[in-house]
């Protein structure tokens, strides 16, 4: 006998482009972001996602999302369980509220 296979619906929560800090220095790039139902963020260096494959995932379980003032406007942090900290700056200061907001919605559900 197999054991039942269970099908786990994945669903887009939010999408769009956000920069990220990268490097030694710091450097912002423009990634396209996607925060997925299963509390992963993934990013691509474009918005044709489906043809390409992803630059990096962040794991939010068990994370924390900053937001400071001294990191300048439209940015934030998003601090992962195992030790990552990665920054990010919106196009606008809305934006990065609707970010935040929703990846402190992710981090809470997965505790």
């Amino acid at each position: 006998l197999h054991a039942p296979l269970r099908c786990t619906r994945i669903s887009m929560l939010h999408a769009g482009f956000l920069d990220k800090a990268v490097g030694e220095f710091s450097i912002f790039r423009r990634r396209w972001c996607v925060l997925l139902s299963t509390g992963l963020l993934i990013y691509y260096r474009q918005e044709d996602f489906f043809s390409v494959k992803y630059r990096g995932e962040i794991d939010l379980k068990g994370g924390e999302i900053r937001v400071f003032a001294s990191n300048g406007p439209k940015q934030f942090s998003v601090h992962t369980a195992s030790g990552q900290k990665l920054r990010f700056r919106a196009l606008e200061n809305e934006e990065r509220d609707v970010w935040t907001r929703l990846l402190g919605t992710m981090v809470a559900l997965a505790q």
